[in-house]
């Protein structure tokens, strides 16, 4: 009798340590956003004549970004992770994005690679910059916009979107209102900051959430581009023409 407690308690123990490891290894959610206030975001604007503040700014638990040419830039780099946003558009359809492994630089067009949100092209990803991927090898005549793969699933002005975002290893995976509509590989950069654009008309953004994942055993990632001993293929110019690097703003309030 007392063998068979002692082997009931032993099994009780070994579930309990069992559960206490799953929970242990379950990664927490971020809130890059806290509903309240840009706290862990740094504003960027083209013109230096515009007060980040009242361009960029929250109200009724939402950011605002005014349509200013310009962006919000998360304080921390980011790998392996799952990101959910929200974004609508409050007066009319317009143009935004998400960058993804964004450059630590500042520059109205910053190297990264683009998740568009461009009203009727969400889902689609543009390669800024120096990066490449395996869809997107910088070779002269290449388009640098990868489309998405199926017909655009948005919702009308004034309704929430939802965006999706894995990025394991080298690659980034994106579903749009659910719906898988990208998917791009053999990425040069697999790290950096998370950017949320403002160009052009007002877009607004909600439920800002990222979940560390683990990378991948066959994932082969790279951190920068030039990293690689590959020889540098030419590179078609930009259709967005670069601005000179300038120094990082302070934090909006």
């Amino acid at each position: 009798m007392n063998m068979m407690r002692k082997y009931g308690v032993s099994v009780f123990m070994l579930l309990l340590l069992s559960l206490s490891i799953c929970r242990a290894e379950k990664p927490e959610s971020i809130e890059l956003f806290n509903g309240k206030n840009l706290k862990h975001w740094i504003p960027y604007l083209q013109s230096a004549s515009q007060d980040s503040r009242q361009e960029f700014q929250v109200r009724d638990g939402v950011i605002h970004l005014s349509g200013q040419f310009g962006y919000l830039r998360s304080e921390e780099e980011y790998e392996n992770y799952q990101l959910h946003v929200e974004w609508r558009w409050p007066d009319t359809t317009s143009n935004s994005g998400i960058f993804l492994h964004l450059a630590p630089t500042f520059k109205i067009w910053p190297e990264n690679f683009e998740c568009q949100l461009q009203a009727g092209n969400a889902g689609d990803v543009y390669v800024s910059g120096e990066l490449t991927c395996h869809q997107y090898t910088g070779e002269e005549g290449q388009e640098r916009i990868l489309p998405k793969q199926k017909a655009s699933n948005e919702k009308p002005c004034k309704e929430w979107n939802q965006a999706d975002i894995l990025c394991t290893g080298d690659t980034i995976t994106i579903y749009i209102n659910g719906e898988l509509q990208n998917q791009i590989t053999g990425l040069s950069r697999t790290k950096g900051f998370i950017g949320l654009q403002s160009e052009g008309y007002p877009v607004e953004f909600r439920n800002i959430v990222l979940t560390p994942i683990a990378r991948p055993k066959s994932a082969t990632p790279k951190t920068d581009a030039s990293a690689t001993d590959q020889p540098k293929k030419k590179k078609k110019a930009s259709k967005k023409a670069e601005q000179p690097v300038e120094a990082a703003p302070e934090n909006a309030e």
